[in-house]
């Protein structure tokens, strides 16, 4: 009786403390509303919806501690009726009950209780490792190691640096410097390719909320670590479906975007500027509206203008010794008034029968040409 009249007495203690953080809340509601009546109407909802929060946390926490100090005042009253013995009986049974739910717990994370990787790490990798396995718990020891990222790091500028003196073409095939470069790339792809697997084993490869394909970085580190493994390859020159793969080297200056997911501050401005090309879609439309317009007037001012060579009179053979010269299409006398372009010498015609200058590349005659042409002038 005298347990049950103190767990009341504690019980109303907290009820007052409650009460009276409630009417401080109210109190403190009530005078926004009053002391800020100009305030911006987003600005007060958001206090108000806060107060609102800080009364339901109240009654909550009101609410849990009540349940709580009946649970207790039950197991006291079971306690008070059964007996000393009983009361023995009810404390290993509530002993084994705390200590089933803990078992449970630890039984549906898979983790040991002074484990704190259960919310970071899916519940197994692979379909085979748990949390609980040595291997995997020595992976994520070592994924997490901060002296191994630091090793990677340097590897990664290493290779960049590598990647930066090699020469496409190696004249000494026997030579120091062929066989230190052949060397290097084993030990690259090598120390990339385990990192990528401890991650994997680690974090899982597919299944699962933090897989390590989940996260883009990583699929580029995955497809990084793929296109080396088919660099390294002792390809044939006689099989020409094995020199296809000879393509994906174009694809190795891609390792230093690697270096870029390293970076929280590097990494964050690279997933700033993939989110925000949604948003310049329209400054791109923009652009190409304009390209469009002064397209169309280049066009109409200087369409077949850069094809204009000087052609013999006598034998329509063209002026080789100015045939790198555009003429004036204009029936002009002097130099000067057939707009500062070359004037044809006596016996020679200007005709626009000539390629564009640049191997048909730079010219007018059509709305892509011009278009192209001002974007190159742009940058």
């Amino acid at each position: 009786g005298g347990v049950a009249k103190d767990d009341n007495q504690e019980v109303s203690h907290h009820q007052e403390i409650m009460n009276a953080k409630a009417r401080k809340l109210a109190e403190k509601r009530a005078e926004m509303a009053t002391f800020v009546p100009d305030e911006d109407p987003w600005v007060l909802h958001s206090r108000n919806e806060s107060v609102d929060f800080g009364l339901q946390l109240n009654a909550r926490m009101y609410t849990t501690i009540l349940a709580d100090q009946k649970k207790q005042s039950k197991i006291q009253e079971m306690m008070d009726q059964t007996g000393k013995g009983d009361k023995t009986d009810v404390t290993i049974t509530r002993s084994r009950s705390a200590q089933q739910q803990e078992d449970d717990e630890n039984e549906f994370y898979d983790v040991d209780a002074d484990h704190s990787d259960a919310d970071q790490y899916n519940k197994r990798s692979l379909l085979l490792f748990s949390l609980r396995n040595p291997l995997r718990r020595a992976s994520i020891a070592l994924a997490e190691w901060k002296w191994l990222n630091m090793f990677v790091m340097t590897t990664i500028f290493c290779n960049f640096v590598f990647m930066a003196v090699d020469e496409p073409l190696r004249p000494d095939p026997d030579g120091l410097r062929f066989l230190i470069f052949g060397i290097s790339a084993y030990v690259f792809v090598i120390v990339f390719s385990a990192e990528c697997l401890l991650k994997i084993v680690a974090q899982g490869f597919i299944f699962g909320t933090n897989a390590y394909l989940k996260d883009a970085w990583n699929c580029l580190d995955f497809f990084i670590v793929v296109i080396g493994m088919v660099d390294i390859l002792e390809l044939s020159e006689d099989s020409g479906s094995m020199n296809i793969l000879r393509t994906f080297r174009l694809l190795r200056p891609l390792r230093a975007l690697r270096a870029a997911g390293r970076f929280k501050n590097i990494r964050m401005l690279v997933e700033l500027l993939i989110a925000c090309m949604p948003m310049l879609s329209s400054v791109f439309g923009l652009i190409s509206f304009i390209f469009f317009i002064f397209g169309i007037l280049g066009v109409q001012l200087w369409g077949g203008v850069l094809r204009s060579r000087c052609y013999s009179l006598d034998d329509g053979e063209i002026d080789y010794g100015n045939v790198g010269r555009i003429c004036s299409l204009t029936s002009a006398a002097t130099v000067n008034s057939a707009g500062g372009m070359y004037k044809c010498n006596i016996g020679y015609e200007c005709l626009p029968n000539y390629l564009n200058p640049y191997y048909h590349i730079v010219h007018f005659d059509n709305i892509g040409g011009g278009m192209m042409i001002i974007f190159q002038t742009m940058v």
